[in-house]
């Protein structure tokens, strides 16, 4: 069967040919409809998937903020000059070191951080509890240093020590 068989069938018959050029018409429209709709798809799956790493951007950010804010309520709480004495003396009479005297020392401040010293004048029966003194400012979870140590002999066994301990404190707000 040619074209213009087929085309003869049709020559009465013009509402079936009408019928037929409209679903064609409504095909290409439904195809045109599709491929925009599927544009259209691709674009906002680009989109929600910026807006996901977004998203991700800003979870991340929030864990970083907590987890510096858990960083931060882990130091040490600051302490002036008076808090740094009690606590020395505390640290000093865990180890068996008599402290005889103290004095503030100075205390120097930068953008960053903020330091506080004390001047001790110990006396020590055993040089093995000065020893435990200095390894328990070593290992306090505070930014010990210990700026000056002077150790004399006083009697026998006893040691007169003087020495400076400074607090380094961060600033944190």
């Amino acid at each position: 069967m040619d074209l213009s068989q087929f085309l003869q069938q049709f020559k009465g018959q013009k509402v079936l040919v009408v019928q037929a050029a409209f679903m064609l018409a409504a095909l290409f429209i439904l195809v045109g409809m599709l491929g925009q709709y599927m544009k259209d798809r691709q674009g906002i799956e680009a989109q929600i998937n910026v807006m996901r790493n977004k998203g991700m951007v800003i979870d991340t950010w929030k864990m970083s903020q907590q987890a510096q804010e858990k960083y931060w309520a882990a130091l040490p709480k600051e302490m002036d000059a008076d808090g740094l004495i009690a606590y020395l003396s505390d640290l000093a009479n865990g180890q068996g070191v008599g402290i005889e005297s103290f004095a503030p020392g100075r205390q120097v401040e930068d953008a960053f951080s903020r330091t506080h010293s004390v001047e001790l004048a110990c006396k020590v029966n055993y040089f093995r509890d000065l020893v435990l003194f200095l390894q328990a400012i070593e290992k306090d979870p505070h930014a010990l240093r210990v700026q000056h140590l002077k150790v004399a002999k006083r009697v026998k066994i006893e040691l007169d020590v003087r020495l400076q301990v400074a607090l380094i404190s961060i600033k944190n707000k």
